[in-house]
């Protein structure tokens, strides 16, 4: 079982050819799973439990170098959880 709770909030600015965007995501998983692994010739009960909190930032920049031109950079960061 996997429960999840998470929030975000941003925020922009700009001024002159120049953009910010910063970003923040709070994300808090609860896991708890249930299962039995082989050892040799015997099932084993298994259980595992996990509560954890992530804080994710991210900051992205823009620069208008013409009209037709814009240049940027970012930081991200995220979380993966495996797709089994």
């Amino acid at each position: 079982d996997e429960k999840i709770l998470s929030v975000y909030a941003q925020n922009s600015w700009a001024w002159d050819r120049h953009k910010v965007l910063a970003g923040l995501r709070v994300e808090r998983s609860k896991v708890d799973a249930a299962g039995s692994a082989q050892v040799g010739a015997a099932l084993t009960p298994l259980s595992l439990e996990s509560d954890d909190t992530q804080i994710l930032p991210s900051l992205h920049y823009t620069f208008d170098l013409n009209e037709e031109i814009k240049l940027r950079a970012a930081f991200i960061t995220g979380a993966a959880r495996p797709s089994f």
